[in-house]
């Protein structure tokens, strides 16, 4: 992917199957990683979905959860959510040890589509000029590229810019800063799903954020300024933990030597 192209998120989308049923779904975003000269990498992440069974009873017969599909560097997996995954078996709640449900291999049939189209980047007088047009036919036309490094890895991070705040007309200095969920965040042996944001302003990307999922307990995932929490904690020290885990945006990454590029495709 040369630096005026990118992958075509207007269009891409993943079909997924198994030997009875196919779906397919919009690519959320796209992460690529590279060492050093190292072939790139290239993973996408599905839409989000609930357990359903196609079938007429949709919802009643296979689960409450949330899950989507990560198409990754080297294989699928369906990646679930929600406090149902998580049993009540002291042993593995103490070890955290996340449920073998949370991330199953699969579908056997996995493949993304998408082109590389030509962008133009936007610098923030440009980007905000775009915004405070308020053309319906092009607001939600914005997307973004997020470059890090991590672990001896480069990383690009390809999303559409769903949430933006952005500064009033006349306001100085401008500012710009969208947040984007679910984005995928290599964790080294997995992909947790996490919410990236930046900070754009005077052109600088003064921070890039991601606020990831991970195992915790239902405790540590309450409202921590709350009086009632610190009688809680003690609680959990001692015996909530050992039955009461869940999953929850709870870890903050940040990057301050990131890069975020705002852009649109060329042709729209």
């Amino acid at each position: 992917m040369s630096y005026n192209r990118a992958p075509d998120l207007q269009h891409g989308f993943l079909r997924l199957g198994s030997e009875e049923n196919y779906w397919q779904t919009p690519i959320e975003c796209l992460l690529t990683r590279r060492k050093g000269s190292d072939e790139k990498e290239i993973a996408c992440l599905s839409h989000e979905c609930r357990a359903e069974s196609v079938s007429d009873n949709i919802f009643g017969s296979h689960g409450n959860y949330e899950f989507v599909i990560i198409h990754g560097w080297d294989e699928t997996v369906s990646a679930r959510s929600g406090i149902q995954n998580f049993g009540f078996n002291p042993i593995d709640n103490f070890r955290r040890q996340p449920p073998e449900t949370n991330y199953v291999r699969g579908p056997k049939s996995s493949k993304a589509f998408y082109k590389e189209r030509e962008i133009t980047p936007l610098s923030l007088d440009e980007a905000l000029t775009f915004l405070h047009k308020r053309n319906e036919e092009t607001t939600m036309s914005l997307f973004m590229k997020v470059e890090y490094e991590k672990d001896d890895y480069t990383y690009e991070l390809f999303a559409p810019c769903k949430y933006i705040n952005y500064s009033a007309p006349g306001r100085k200095p401008g500012y710009i800063q969208p947040i984007v969920g679910y984005v995928l965040f290599d964790d080294g042996d997995k992909f947790l799903m996490s919410y990236v944001a930046a900070h754009i302003r005077e052109n600088v990307t003064q921070t890039v954020e991601f606020r990831i999922r991970e195992l915790t307990t239902v405790v540590d995932a309450k409202n921590k300024n709350s009086r009632a929490f610190p009688f809680f904690k003690i609680l959990d020290l001692f015996f909530l933990r050992f039955f009461f885990l869940t999953d929850d945006f709870t870890r903050i990454k940040r990057f301050r030597d990131a890069t975020c590029t705002l852009f649109v495709y060329s042709d729209t």
